[in-house]
């Protein structure tokens, strides 16, 4: 996920450093006014902006599309990043080796320490990075009414339409009976490093 803004700074380093160790990448992003070269998904070429109050909700779209996309059929795993992430492939590995030895029937998201940085320390965070696998999409869909109970489906789209921050989409992925973090390794941080640098309460393993 990247903002138009970003196309000639973060998204070049991304594609030279850690994007380029992923099986298939590709950038969501508003396309304009740029040269820069970017794999997109084709269907989300003409979006709004990506910014920090739309980028959850975008992320969910994106996810709903995969889901059917017969290219992305052959994968489990699908990693969300903004333009701020960096991705260390060897630990994103050990993580989704672990994880494959549950149960695969089982919905899955990692979203790191999210939802621990907003309830203890008030730190909000919109766009970490975030994993999910495929059976987890299937329960971000927001079903006909006919076919799912009318007052959970309301409630379910009534949450992930109204989420801004990382802790609100985990919390509507909860509301849907996906699991969330079923690992406690923190491989995955919500807040840029400094953060945890100069904030003498949090300690990064």
């Amino acid at each position: 996920m990247s903002a138009n803004d970003r196309h000639l700074t973060s998204s070049p380093a991304i594609i030279h450093s850690w994007g380029k160790r992923c099986d298939r990448f590709y950038f969501v992003t508003r396309l304009q006014n740029t040269s820069a070269e970017l794999m997109m998904l084709q269907k989300f070429e003409n979006i709004t902006d990506v910014t920090s109050t739309s980028i959850n909700r975008i992320t969910l779209d994106v996810l709903l599309y995969l889901r059917n996309e017969q290219l992305v059929t052959p994968y489990h795993w699908f990693l969300r990043a903004n333009d701020d992430s960096y991705v260390v492939m060897p630990n994103l590995r050990r993580l989704v080796t672990r994880l494959d030895r549950r149960k695969t029937d089982q919905t899955l998201v990692y979203a790191g320490d999210v939802e621990e940085m907003y309830e203890k320390y008030h730190f909000s965070s919109t766009g970490s990075v975030m994993l999910f696998n495929r059976k987890a999409l299937d329960h971000l869909v927001i079903r006909d009414l006919e076919d799912y109970d009318n007052d959970l489906n309301l409630q379910k789209q009534r949450c992930f339409s109204n989420m801004i921050y990382d802790h609100q989409f985990v919390a509507c992925m909860r509301q849907s009976d996906i699991n969330i973090n079923p690992v406690n390794d923190n491989l995955i941080l919500s807040q840029n490093l400094s953060i945890y640098r100069m904030d003498k309460r949090l300690k990064v393993k």
